[in-house]
């Protein structure tokens, strides 16, 4: 990426990392939980010249990852209600990183999906920041949504459907909306559903990887 610049001489440099919120295009925003690059020295800007800057970071101290599943493990670390009629399949022909990713197969006598975290997961500072991350591949749609722990009632919240996409991709989801909304619950329980489409494909399948729940 190039970045025109007015201003030569030493300058110093302050880079922060984006991402788009729900997938959304035009949604950008900055993404919370890395530390921002600010080099080590300024850079000497010289006016004509492209100066190559290859910006490093790590994740801010503060950061708590809730939940990882990268399906590497011999189990998962989802829960599937009674009436989902199909589970998470462990392959290994189809993988973003690492040795497997979760598949979720759809067809005709396997029509519906729902999958939710084993463990609840409690983040009690308002305003908190808190995202699920994790890279996906598909030819139908998936719906993210949040069981909300509330009063002993578990009730099902749909935040947002994601549209097929025909190569890996990596999406950030919003969880600290729903959080903040709902401040007096117990627990939290992030979830998935999909459906067999009779007009789409006559097998439909989403891949998924390296899901990361993260906040301060």
């Amino acid at each position: 990426t190039m970045a025109p610049c007015l201003l030569t001489g030493p300058q110093s440099i302050f880079i922060e990392p984006s991402f788009e919120l729900n997938g959304i295009n035009g949604s950008r925003e900055v993404y919370p939980f890395f530390k921002p690059f600010t080099g080590t020295s300024k850079i000497d800007l010289v006016a004509g010249e492209v100066i190559t800057i290859v910006p490093t970071t790590t994740y801010e101290p503060q950061c708590k990852f809730a939940w990882i599943e990268d399906f590497e493990d011999a189990g998962v670390s989802f829960l599937y209600p009674a009436y989902s009629d199909t589970v998470f399949k462990t392959v290994n022909d189809v993988v973003r990183e690492g040795r497997y990713s979760g598949a979720i197969y759809l067809d005709s006598k396997n029509k519906f999906f729902e999958a939710y975290s084993s463990s609840d997961f409690v983040i009690r500072s308002i305003n908190s920041q808190a995202l699920l991350e994790f890279d996906y591949k598909s030819n139908t749609l998936l719906e993210f949504g949040i069981y909300v722990l509330q009063d002993g009632v578990a009730t099902y919240n749909t935040l947002v459907y994601i549209r097929p996409s025909a190569k890996w991709n990596r999406i950030y989801l919003d969880v600290h909306t729903t959080v903040d909304a709902y401040q007096s619950a117990e627990a939290f329980r992030p979830a998935f559903r999909a459906g067999w489409d009779s007009t789409g494909l006559t097998k439909q399948t989403i891949y998924m990887d390296n899901l990361k729940l993260i906040h301060f």
